[in-house]
């Protein structure tokens, strides 16, 4: 089932607030692991969204408020170098 946030939120607002308290409990038990390709400053939102339109993101983009970001391949070599 695909599952689209805006329309499911503006038409079934009881669900959709279920559904993201169910994702979060998720998240927070670490039952689920979203896929994340990159982490970029708030301030590249703009080129974040034509990539998205293009298509072929294999995962989420994280966008950060101010100056303070790393690649997901600057995170994921972070993460194999403290194991």
């Amino acid at each position: 089932m695909f599952y689209t946030f805006t329309p499911r939120r503006e038409t079934h607002s009881g669900e959709f607030k279920a559904d993201m308290a169910t994702l979060f409990e998720l998240l927070k038990q670490n039952a689920i692991y979203p896929v994340v390709v990159d982490r970029l400053p708030l301030s590249a939102a703009r080129k974040v969204h034509a990539r998205i339109n293009a298509g072929g993101i294999g995962g989420k983009i994280v966008l950060l408020p101010g100056s303070r970001h790393k690649t997901a391949a600057a995170s994921a070599r972070a993460h194999l170098s403290a194991a």
